[in-house]
């Protein structure tokens, strides 16, 4: 249900072309597509899938989507290699920053 919302939504933008939705996902079929984002539901794609779509497609944008949290997961494709302990620690803190960044925003108290 959430993601024929989000279809819906989406197709309204000039700027994004919306190819569909399957109840089930052929991966083969997905990469001739070369789409830049694919949008799903969290508990039906196992994540082998994820892993094979992100190094099929280069900068694959991969949204899971939570209908019962409301939450949105992205999963990021981008590999490194040669990283220093001190290259880690800063990506570490990076994606500490960013959670604690949404972690506040959604804790603000909305106005009325």
């Amino acid at each position: 249900m959430a993601l024929m919302g989000i279809e819906a939504s989406l197709g309204l933008d000039p700027e994004c072309e919306v190819i569909g939705r399957a109840p089930t996902i052929d991966p083969q079929e997905l990469c001739s597509l070369h789409p830049d984002v694919t949008i799903f539901e969290l508990d039906a794609v196992p994540p082998e899938l994820l892993y094979a779509l992100s190094k099929e497609i280069p900068g694959l944008l991969l949204i899971g989507i939570d209908p019962e949290s409301n939450r949105a997961l992205l999963w990021s494709g981008q590999q490194a290699e040669g990283l220093s302990s001190q290259d880690l620690t800063q990506i570490i803190h990076q994606a500490r920053f960013s959670i604690s960044a949404s972690r506040e925003k959604n804790e603000q108290p909305t106005k009325t």
